[in-house]
């Protein structure tokens, strides 16, 4: 799964493609931003940009996270096609981590929904106290999330009022390394993807 991963990373240039773009999101907000995709249930970092404030948090290349808990796994597995969807949430665990944690299937179906809805999804410092994450998906020019974009830092800096303002902003970023990567919205109708 690993190998297909970065197959499809390596076909599309993908890192290459969003360093740029994630380096402006971190100056606009001086907070890391990490880039990463779906590997089978859980997500795996592909790359990050560190933030520029003297505390802040750090994400190594190759580290795996969870889904059910971070805001790019988040916004990955809601733009899944359905059938995939299903079959990756069926593999989750859905273990607590505290009382924001979603600790079932459909109370996550409804999260998904609404990350669909909205175009950005975000963590509510759902597995680590005191973290904020806020990220999008990245569609290929088949219009399927190869990989997700966000910001992360501490609930202080990245309150949870400016999610909806932040998150736009995210998802604007997110587009444009989709449009690098071939995408266009008009040839890919999909009622649960933002138009760009």
């Amino acid at each position: 799964m690993l190998t297909l991963g970065y197959a499809v990373v390596n076909e599309s240039n993908l890192v290459e493609n969003a360093l740029d773009v994630m380096r402006e999101l971190r100056d606009r907000y001086k907070e890391t931003v990490p880039l990463a995709i779906l590997q089978g249930h859980e997500g795996l970092i592909l790359e990050g940009v560190q933030g520029t404030h003297s505390f802040r948090y750090v994400y190594e290349p190759g580290r795996r996270f969870l889904l059910h808990t971070s805001a790019p796994g988040k916004a990955m597995v809601a733009f899944l096609p359905e059938a995939e969807r299903e079959a990756v949430i069926k593999k989750m665990s859905f273990e607590r981590h505290n009382d924001r944690t979603v600790t079932d299937r459909d109370a996550y179906r409804r999260v998904l929904q609404q990350v669909r809805q909205n175009g950005y999804s975000t963590d509510h410092a759902e597995q680590l106290d005191g973290m904020h994450c806020i990220g999008a998906p990245i569609f290929n020019r088949h219009g399927y999330p190869v990989a997700a974009i966000w910001i992360t830092g501490p609930s202080s800096r990245i309150r949870e009022e400016e999610f909806e303002t932040i998150g736009r902003d995210v998802r604007r970023h997110a587009d444009r390394i989709s449009v690098k990567l071939g995408y266009m919205a008009a040839e890919h109708p999909n009622p649960e993807k933002p138009e760009l």
